[in-house]
C-alpha cells in the first residue's frame, strides 16, 4: 500500500498546488478554487497540509 501525505492527497484531488489555493500567511482562500469546491474542504486541514508540505514532514 502506498502512503500519501495529506498535502499530496489534497493536490491530487484538487489538481493544483496548495500554494495556488490557500495563502499560508493570511489563511485566506486564493482565487484558485471555485466556491462549489470550497464547501467540501476544511480550510484548516488545507493549511495544515500546506505547512506539512513546506516543512517537509513525513
Amino acid at each position: 500500500m502506498i502512503k500519501m501525505l495529506d498535502w499530496e492527497l489534497f493536490e491530487k484531488i484538487l489538481k493544483k498546488p496548495l500554494q495556488e489555493i490557500i495563502d499560508l500567511t493570511t489563511g485566506d482562500w486564493k482565487k484558485g478554487i471555485c466556491k462549489d469546491k470550497k464547501k467540501f474542504f476544511d480550510k484548516e486541514a488545507l493549511l495544515r497540509a500546506l505547512r506539512e508540505k513546506i516543512n517537509g514532514k513525513n
